[in-house]
């Protein structure tokens, strides 16, 4: 891979006819893709989710509807961990030193690893902070299409199925993941 993680573009578009989105006029529809570059030129990496900006009241600016942001964010986070993170040497050496320790303990006899003795490389602040100056322009670019996620964004993307209050186990997921991809100051209130 390149010194840099792939481009985000942003495409804008108004719909031609009156079109709404979860009950909400939509006023503009944000076409995004990661583009990088290549001794054949340009090519597509992948297109993000497309994200209808709604008007919520009039006055306001249009803006994301909470669970379109969410998903917006939780795609680019997979894509980064898939081109970035994933191939890093460190997280490989991490991912590998796992798979000894659970072939030692299935074939060996060994004590059975425990999460606090496996790699994880949500939990590796270092190498985290090496890769985050590669995809920081399309971090800074999303965060001035679509703003910042917040708790209740992830909460709106993957809502508790139970009564009781509080965060769903896959919104709690996403928090970590979008904290450990992005830095932990990502999320907004």
């Amino acid at each position: 891979m390149d010194e840099q993680f792939a481009t985000l573009e942003v495409q804008r578009y108004r719909p031609r006819q009156a079109t709404r989105h979860r009950g909400l006029p939509v006023s503009e529809k944000l076409y995004l893709r990661l583009r990088e570059s290549s001794r054949n030129g340009r090519r597509t990496v992948t297109t993000l989710p497309t994200v209808p900006l709604v008007q919520r009241s009039a006055g306001k600016s249009p803006e994301p509807v909470p669970a379109d942001r969410a998903r917006t964010w939780e795609e680019l986070a997979k894509w980064i961990h898939y081109m970035v993170i994933s191939t890093d040497p460190a997280v490989q050496q991490g991912q590998y030193e796992n798979r000894l320790k659970w072939q030692n303990w299935a074939h060996l006899g060994r004590e059975r690893p425990g999460a606090e003795d496996l790699y994880d490389w949500r939990r590796d602040s270092e190498t985290l902070e090496r890769l985050r100056p590669l995809y920081e322009r399309a971090r800074s670019k999303l965060i001035r299409v679509i703003g910042r996620p917040s708790k209740a964004d992830v909460a709106a993307r993957h809502p508790n199925p139970f009564e009781d209050e509080g965060l769903s186990d896959d919104a709690r997921r996403l928090i970590r993941d979008l904290k450990a991809v992005f830095g932990p100051d990502i999320l907004r209130d």
